[in-house]
């Protein structure tokens, strides 16, 4: 029953991260009519990234997805801004290789390209897609003991890689890629060693409007102010310690950090945030240690030094952040590690002198490659 129940609170998590990722499919921001489809067949690697991976590596993963992307027309000054990116959504199949213990994938991802070199016949694409997927066979202590990787049927999936995209009729191209994708549930269940795979992409595109027949608006640009605005954020997190079936905690997350918007595409974040792992408090007080013996790596607090990068689509922004510990290092005498997830604001930052402002996020905060825990967290500006 506890499992399952964990199981139905990280499906919340999931769609609410999907909800964020996708919130900027809005259609006054996009053209319906301007739209592609997209089938692909991948193929690649899923490699050993931990030694204590119980099973057996296979040799080859394959896949085959399909995609509906719109293409941005300059109604948003991030448009104009980033080239004039596609956004849209991709289901996909996985077969990691090693059906018996791994099982297969279903996935749903939004995503989005950015174009780095269009020419008159090809153009070459950024991808990047954070969703979910569904993992036929996860860890089961009876059943399938030897997947040490993945503890929960819905994970995060997350891709990044390039595409290169070549016409070959007025509506139809061929398309060549190359991805990493990497699959885990951020340490809500365990085990949690996640899958890292790398995949080659070969696929067939076809476009409502023919690239050479697109018109695009400039967007009129609104005064901005560069102020260095102040910020406070409260967050809950959940993490599964340390065994499979064992009991899950909350995490509590509070921070407070400087902002100041670079550009209109571009965000800078400075600030300090605190950490509680009641986790750690009952593990301390079930083997009864005592307050002056507790080692630095079971302390239950921590705060560390963030800092952080928001790339902006409007009122949504996906952030990057690396942290370091300042007062004690984390278990396995980890330092520092990064926490990533997208962001809404309630209304357009940072616009028209506007300093006041609510936000809400999903992020996975990790230490190197191992996941701590995901967080749902809200906030505001002053």
């Amino acid at each position: 029953m506890k499992r399952r129940l964990m199981v139905m609170r990280f499906w919340w998590l999931s769609i609410f991260g999907f909800l964020l990722s996708n919130s900027h499919l809005a259609p006054a921001q996009i053209n319906v009519q301007d739209y592609l489809l997209a089938a692909e067949y991948y193929s690649g690697t899923t490699f050993l990234h931990s030694p204590t991976m119980r099973f057996d590596i296979p040799e080859r993963s394959w896949g085959f997805g399909s995609e509906l992307m719109f293409q941005s027309q300059g109604k948003r000054y991030w448009h104009e801004m980033y080239g004039f990116p596609r956004i849209g959504v991709q289901l996909g199949f996985k077969d990691f290789g090693n059906a018996d213990i791994l099982g297969y994938a279903i996935g749903c991802v939004p995503q989005i390209d950015f174009p780095l070199l269009r020419t008159s016949l090809s153009t070459t694409w950024l991808r990047f897609g954070f969703g979910a997927d569904i993992i036929t066979k996860p860890y089961d202590r009876v059943s399938n003991y030897n997947n040490n990787a993945i503890g929960t049927y819905l994970n995060n999936m997350t891709h990044f890689g390039f595409l290169w995209e070549s016409s070959i009729s007025p509506h139809w191209a061929l398309r060549l890629g190359a991805t990493l994708t990497h699959t885990s549930n951020g340490a809500v269940i365990m085990p949690n060693l996640g899958l890292n795979t790398a995949e080659a992409r070969f696929g067939l595109v076809y476009h409502a409007t023919p690239p050479k027949e697109r018109v695009t608006t400039t967007y009129k640009h609104l005064p901005r102010e560069r102020k260095i605005i102040g910020n406070f954020r409260l967050g809950l997190g959940a993490e599964q310690f340390k065994t499979p079936d064992g009991p899950t905690y909350p995490v509590y997350v509070a921070e407070a950090f400087a902002s100041y918007q670079v550009s209109r595409g571009s965000k800078l974040n400075l600030g300090l945030e605190w950490n509680y792992y009641p986790a750690n408090a009952a593990f301390n007080q079930n083997i009864d240690i005592p307050p002056d013996a507790i080692t630095a790596q079971f302390e239950p607090s921590r705060v560390s030094l963030n800092l952080g990068h928001e790339l902006m689509f409007g009122q949504v922004s996906f952030l990057v952040s690396i942290f370091m510990y300042v007062d004690h290092p984390f278990e396995g005498g980890g330092w520092y590690g990064n926490k990533l997830g997208p962001r809404i604001y309630l209304f357009k930052p940072h616009e028209s002198g506007r300093r006041h402002n609510i936000f809400i996020g999903g992020y996975m905060k990790s230490h190197g490659t191992v996941a701590d825990y995901i967080e749902l967290s809200a906030g505001f500006c002053f």
